[in-house]
């Protein structure tokens, strides 16, 4: 609990640090929506209003891609985040080995 705070604080001071240095906000839109295309006035189309989209409007892209468990090689999660011990392919890529990732996920 006391760790789980630590670990909390810290990320929130990071933030708060940082966010005095950015100067621009970036929404990035990571929604399936190609079959909109077609029906999107010019007006409805998140670019118009400065969001960024994958090429195509593509799920998986040149933006933003999402990376699920189930989906991308020997990806590191877990099972149940109550449980340290559901741990699958190291729970967290700082325990993952990387390169058997990097290998898997390239096929």
């Amino acid at each position: 609990m006391v760790q789980s705070f630590s670990q909390l604080l810290t990320i929130t001071w990071l933030t708060v640090i940082n966010a005095r240095q950015w100067n621009q906000f970036e929404v990035i839109w990571n929604v399936p929506s190609e079959q909109c295309m077609t029906k999107w006035k010019e007006g409805e189309k998140p670019e118009k209003y400065g969001i960024l989209v994958n090429r195509g409007h593509k799920f998986r892209g040149d933006i933003i891609v999402t990376l699920y468990e189930k989906q991308f090689g020997l990806y590191p999660y877990y099972r149940d985040f109550s449980d340290l011990t559901s741990a699958v392919n190291g729970g967290i890529p700082q325990r993952a080995n990387l390169f058997s990732a990097f290998v898997e996920s390239s096929q």
